[in-house]
């Protein structure tokens, strides 16, 4: 099967080029294993791992005993896995890996890091970013004076930041 796709001004290699018009690029997909060049496929799992964070989060509220940087730690390192294409329930590229991906991240954005950790980093970043947020939140809502609009915003917007940064699109000098 072959998804034709065209793609531009994009960092990510997953495409081959074909004829003479820079324009036209294909993307070969050989089984059902989700692909990480889909932004859709990326905001799923960066959206599971939110949730996994939600439930720990939602258990310490309640006075449980949680370790949320070992949490945040192993879930990140769960996430490098996945974007530099280690883990074997999804289709990687090029752009998967420390080479490609990790010095973009490196070189290209405020996180301090090097190739070898940054998708851990960029994903360290997320989980804490989003542990904030959720927590300014929760303790808004029990304040009354929450606004579940701007808290799903700030949401969307963490998310579509890294989904930018491990798709390849957009990466800048400015993290979020």
């Amino acid at each position: 099967m072959i998804d034709f796709t065209g793609v531009i001004d994009m960092k990510n290699y997953n495409y081959e080029l074909k004829g003479d018009s820079r324009n036209h690029y294909v993307a070969y997909v050989d089984d059902n294993r989700p692909f990480l060049w889909k932004p859709a496929v990326i905001e799923g799992i960066l959206r599971n791992k939110l949730n996994i964070i939600v439930e720990a989060l939602c258990q310490q509220l309640k006075g449980k005993n949680v370790d949320m940087s070992k949490i945040i730690a192993s879930n990140a390192k769960e996430l490098q896995d996945i974007f530099y294409g280690r883990n074997q329930h999804y289709r990687s590229s090029t752009w998967n890996s420390e080479k490609r991906l990790g010095e973009a991240i490196a070189n290209e954005t405020g996180f301090e890091c090097v190739a070898h950790d940054a998708a851990y980093c960029a994903a360290f970043s997320m989980l804490y970013d989003f542990s904030r947020v959720y927590l300014a939140y929760e303790i808004e809502e029990q304040g009354d004076e929450c606004d579940d609009d701007d808290y799903k915003n700030e949401v969307d917007r963490i998310i579509a930041f890294y989904v930018s940064l491990y798709a390849g699109k957009k990466i800048s000098n400015k993290t979020h």
